[in-house]
């Protein structure tokens, strides 16, 4: 964000207002105060130094007024430079101070933006990498178990076999219950979803906001709309209330479920991913005090009803829904994010479990050797950790790209194996 000021005028009141509520909250770089039109500070019945020194005072004035580290300050005449550009005069450009401006745009705002950037294709990463690595780490395990199950059969009676396959299908059996108590949870997650996506759903926004006009456009003083404005706020702080406990409920139900099926199963699910509302309140929060410093007394006294009511829906409600769409989009992703694994592991399982049993069958009528058996299935192990090694190197370089840029340009670079079986 580059906020730009006038040197000629100096910050004003509305400057003060703005720059609080939307610059001065982030001392990360990524804003940055411009002070433009610093020609007008030029006085040729000065020195050079009398004027960088004028300037600098301003400049540090604008930084403790909008409370912000003076780094962060850039006194620039954007008219000189441009008229420098064009007609190629560097004194003019240096003069003009525009190319501190620029060098900040790229050592500063640019590399924040890629980090941002960065931290959402890694969090997105690390998810898909998690599920991945255990697809193929449980289809490894098998295949390690079922070898074996195969090499034990060497030199075995068809009786010790026909035991083989009933253990396999008691397991199976016993998966099946599992099964059954998961598709019951999963109608019980479906019930918590639906009521979750209601409860932070755009029909939800829409409900409360339309309430909060008619409120509003039936009140007759200023305290009723003032009453108006934060009866909105309560209720959606209400409605992340509800959320929360919703959360709490999905989270665990599914901490149950992960659990029973790594402790009967053997699968490797680890925790639910968490949720949770706080940078959400947050942002509530953030609005509530830009709407009270928008709209305060004097505000409310002397301007038209209509003219606050619709500067209040233009100013602070697109903002809500703005926020509300967001939230949206973070719990459907997390809903799925945490049914995901489990379904996923469940697939592989019952693949699994049926390649076994099949597998035992055919050895038991002779329609291939025991040794030709042993080695699929030793060659399918050797193939699950192939993909393994492969993941790891198509992972690599993805590392690489989300490292900060520094240690990014110092590592090694990686190279992309674009032949990896997808199987």
């Amino acid at each position: 964000m580059l906020f730009v000021l006038a040197a000629d005028t100096g910050v004003t009141r509305s400057d003060i207002e703005s720059g609080r509520n939307h610059v001065a909250p982030s001392h990360d770089g990524g804003r940055l105060v411009v002070l433009n039109k610093i020609d007008g500070l030029w006085d040729e019945l000065k020195s050079p130094a009398q004027v960088d020194a004028e300037i600098a005072a301003q400049a540090a004035r604008v930084a403790a007024t909008l409370e912000l580290p003076p780094g962060q300050v850039f006194p620039v005449s954007a008219h000189k430079g441009l008229v420098a550009r064009v007609h190629k005069d560097a004194a003019l450009l240096a003069r003009s101070r525009l190319e501190p401006l620029e060098q900040a745009l790229v050592q500063s705002v640019l590399p924040r933006q890629r980090q941002l950037l960065l931290e959402m294709v890694e969090r997105e990463v690390n998810e898909l990498a998690e599920q991945t690595g255990r697809v193929l780490s449980e289809r490894e395990r098998h295949a390690g178990e079922q070898l074996l199950e195969l090499q034990g059969l060497r030199g075995k009676n068809r009786d010790v076999m026909n035991h083989m396959a009933t253990r396999i299908r008691v397991e199976r059996e016993e998966f099946d219950r599992s099964l059954r108590q998961l598709h019951g949870l999963r109608a019980v997650f479906g019930r918590h979803s639906a009521a979750l996506v209601e409860v932070t759903g755009a029909d939800r926004m829409k409900t409360h906001v339309r309430e909060a006009r008619d409120n509003m456009s039936e009140s007759r003083l200023s305290s009723g709309l003032r009453e108006g404005m934060q009866t909105l706020f309560e209720t959606l702080r209400g409605d992340l209330d509800s959320a929360e406990g919703m959360i709490g409920e999905i989270l665990s139900m599914m901490t149950a479920m992960y659990r029973t099926f790594s402790a009967e199963h053997g699968m490797q699910l680890g925790l639910p991913p968490r949720f949770t509302t706080k940078r959400f309140r947050l942002e509530i929060d953030r609005i509530d005090k830009l709407q009270r410093a928008q709209f305060g007394p004097t505000v409310m006294l002397t301007t038209e009803k209509w003219a606050v009511m619709r500067r209040f829906f233009e100013l602070i409600v697109e903002q809500l829904r703005t926020l509300y769409r967001q939230v949206q989009e973070d719990v459907q992703a997390w809903l799925k994010a945490v049914m995901s694994p489990v379904e996923t592991q469940v697939r592989e399982y019952q693949s699994q479990l049926k390649r076994r049993l099949e597998s035992v069958k055919r050895v038991l009528e002779a329609s291939e050797s025991l040794e030709t058996r042993i080695s699929q299935v030793a060659s399918s192990k050797a193939d699950a950790r192939a993909q393994i090694e492969a993941f790891e190197r198509l992972l690599r370089p993805l590392r690489q790209m989300m490292l900060p840029l520094e240690q990014a340009a110092q590592a090694p670079a990686a190279e992309i194996d674009l032949e990896v079986s997808t199987a």
